[in-house]
């Protein structure tokens, strides 16, 4: 069966651009992680956790990189988390609920249940350590594992500024190794494509309208994906 993973920030639900990777069919299973204010530490965390339960046999991983100096991931239940009430985890991604207020969701995890948090809002996501030039690293590095494994895979950016201090220089650094490694990408970034060509915004002036979003889809994304199935 043909799997397609989705993932991004805010800029992902799965109606938008997502759903215009799929709109013909293309796949049999369509799982999209799509969190508003993530980061990409809880990515990678989900294309981890869904590798435990699946494999990269017909897999194709579309990742929509969000900005590398955001915070966020999997936490343990138990232990020192004063900021997030109790929780009751469910059995499935489906079934979890995703608490867009709190910037919080219950996660089954394979290896036992987690809490997945992101966004300042939680103390121990703040107080972090961060270092985007790790991330980056970490996100390139998982991209380039997942198409030597044999998935197919594309990256784009959500926002020029994804990548911070040399975003233009950094990116080329990134598509050699992308080139190197057989991930396909897309130089333009959404959010930058969207206001180029006057695509409508939803009033917060950042998001693009659904529309517009599956516009950018069908425009690079859309038509490799037909020709490689």
């Amino acid at each position: 069966m043909k799997q397609l993973v989705t993932l991004g920030c805010s800029l992902s639900p799965k109606d938008s651009w997502p759903h215009a990777c799929n709109h013909a069919g293309l796949f049999d299973i369509h799982t999209n992680y799509g969190f508003g204010g993530g980061g990409n530490q809880q990515l990678l965390d989900c294309i981890d956790e869904y590798l435990l339960r699946n494999t990269v046999k017909d897999l194709t991983v579309i990742y929509q990189m969000t900005g590398m100096e955001r915070g966020g991931g999997m936490y343990p239940i138990t232990g020192p988390l004063p900021d997030v009430p109790k929780i009751q985890v469910h059995e499935s991604w489906e079934a979890h609920s995703i608490r867009p207020d709190h910037r919080s969701c219950e996660w089954n995890g394979y290896f036992g249940n987690q809490h997945m948090l992101w966004s300042d809002k939680h103390d121990i996501v703040k107080n972090e350590h961060k270092n985007p030039i790790i991330m980056v690293t970490r996100v390139v590095s998982k991209l380039c594992l997942l198409a030597n494994a044999g998935a197919t895979v594309y990256a784009f950016r959500g926002w020029t500024g994804v990548i911070p201090h040399t975003p233009e220089e950094t990116w080329k650094q990134i598509t050699d190794v992308f080139d190197k490694n057989n991930v396909n990408y897309v130089d333009e970034p959404l959010v930058d494509w969207c206001i180029k060509t006057n695509q409508q915004f939803y009033p917060d002036d950042w998001h693009p309208a659904t529309m517009s979003s599956r516009r950018y889809a069908e425009e690079f994304l859309s038509k490799q994906l037909a020709s490689d199935a």
